[in-house]
């Protein structure tokens, strides 16, 4: 699921997670639902075709789309992605995606810009995809690339929820910055069923793996609303079976943060903040962890992790493993393992082994046909100069960074130069007086230049220091390079 460089080869951060949904209805009956698991198909409600694959837009595509169409009025080169985007009432999806869009499906299944405010996606008169948050939509943006993937979750044959996941990314021209090396997930679920639950949770599935699984630890910054996964060890763990490759420099630190919680409807839409985190140990392990403390295998073991207590129902202890001594908490391993303060895993010298962890928010009433979401950034620390324990603090800032950035709509800050960002139809270059229109401006790995009419000539390219960056005849009005154009 993530994983980071380390040479040629690539090694793991994440093996697995998805999105946990659990509450109590009238009937006193616990229910769960999941994005992992075998009642999980991708699809959306009222579209009778199956979904392939996901839909993949970059911030390119959404640029000289609407260069395209702002040139005439007319787009002359559609690009079929943007035209395949699932926009509520799409008229070209049958052509491009193989299904038509049903116009009373509710909501905008993928978020876009309503050029002409008619409620429809329509890039034929320049609608394009955007990222669309909450709190962010007067200025809407389009990173460097989003992947929009939607699930249906069934009981039976009935559908109860549908899961829309934006999953997304921006590139920076500073290599190694917090924002370039993050993905982000945006969970926006709709209960669609008429099942209301009482107590309900929503929470989120990790497992670790860092490199060798065999020797990570679980950690928690409560300020930031943040899980994270560490080496045990200075050095990564040679895995006596499966093909995980392992770290043979320093061993990476990953970091989940949660950027937003749902909103509790009771409580003035309120966001609700991360209220447990449970570690969860891989039984096989030797010497073997409490039963209690492995993996949760039924619907209420679950509801018993996403609600702060183990598997036979004891609550969370704030000293060791969590479960043998200490006074009951809500959030684990929330101490400083580089200082060796407070409740620690490396500092109360649990046992290494294979970390997973659920983390949720709750607890609060669900309403049929309630929306709401769940947005987390994932970054890593892998920094050469430091060790295994050191990485988390590193990690630590860049997830400061990341909140910082997600808390103001992407703008960037103190933290480097990122691509700019699309936020209205004026923020495409002007031409200058020769009508010579360069986008995007800064641009990395591709540029396209516009020239005012088809003409032949020499294009050359200078960088600041005099190096010709590119040179090229031109015979037409449009140009796209995918040299380095800074």
């Amino acid at each position: 699921f993530i994983e980071v460089q380390e040479g040629e080869e690539w090694i793991s951060l994440l093996f697995e997670s998805g999105l946990l949904i659990a509450g109590i209805t009238p009937d006193d009956e616990t229910k769960l639902y999941s994005t992992l698991g075998p009642n999980v198909e991708s699809g959306i409600a009222g579209v009778e075709a199956e979904i392939q694959a996901p839909w993949r837009i970059t911030r390119e595509q959404v640029l000289a789309h609407r260069a395209d169409f702002e040139d005439n009025g007319v787009v002359d080169n559609p690009i079929p992605e943007i035209f395949a985007w699932p926009g509520y009432g799409n008229e070209f999806s049958e052509l491009y995606n193989g299904y038509p869009l049903s116009v009373t499906t509710f909501s905008t299944i993928a978020p876009f810009w309503d050029s002409d405010f008619d409620g429809r996606y329509d890039p034929d008169q320049g609608d394009y995809p955007i990222l669309g948050i909450r709190g962010c939509l007067d200025d809407p943006t389009v990173p460097t690339e989003m992947i929009f993937y939607p699930i249906i979750i069934r009981e039976g044959e009935q559908i109860i929820f549908e899961v829309f996941l934006m999953a997304f990314r921006y590139d920076c021209f500073a290599e190694g910055t917090a924002v370039n090396n993050t993905v982000f997930l945006h969970y926006r679920f709709i209960n669609s069923s008429e099942l209301i639950l009482e107590d309900t949770y929503v929470g989120y599935f990790a497992d670790g793996d860092l490199g060798c699984f065999a020797d990570d630890y679980l950690g928690v910054f409560p300020e930031r609303q943040a899980i994270y996964f560490y080496n045990a060890q200075e050095a990564d763990a040679i895995c006596e079976f499966g093909d995980d490759e392992r770290f043979t420099e320093v061993p990476a630190a990953v970091g989940l943060d949660l950027l937003r919680g749902p909103l509790n409807p009771e409580e003035s839409f309120n966001e609700i903040p991360l209220t447990h985190v449970m570690p969860i140990q891989n039984g096989a392990f030797s010497p073997s962890p409490p039963p209690a403390t492995t993996e949760p295998t039924t619907i209420d073991e679950y509801y018993n992790y996403l609600s702060g207590r183990w598997r036979d129902g004891q609550e969370l202890l704030d000293e060791g493993n969590g479960y043998d001594s200490g006074e009951p908490t809500d959030l684990a391993f929330t101490g400083d393992p580089i200082n060796n303060t407070g409740w620690t895993e490396v500092g109360d010298g649990n046992g290494i082994g294979d970390r997973k962890t659920i983390f949720s928010t709750g607890p609060f009433r669900l309403q049929a046909g309630a929306i709401n979401e769940f947005t987390l950034g994932v970054t890593f620390s892998k920094d050469p100069t430091l060790n295994h324990l050191e990485q988390v603090g590193h990690l630590r800032n860049r997830l400061d960074t990341i909140q910082q950035f997600f808390d103001n709509c992407f703008e960037l800050g103190d933290e480097g130069t990122c691509a700019p960002l699309i936020t209205s139809s004026q923020e495409l270059n002007t031409p200058t007086n020769n009508q010579l229109l360069l986008y995007p401006n800064p641009a990395r790995g591709q540029v396209s230049i516009s020239l005012p009419e088809a003409q032949e000539g020499i294009l050359r390219v200078f960088s600041a220091n005099g190096q010709v960056l590119l040179q090229k005849r031109t015979f037409s009005e449009d140009i796209t390079d995918r040299k380095s154009v800074v």
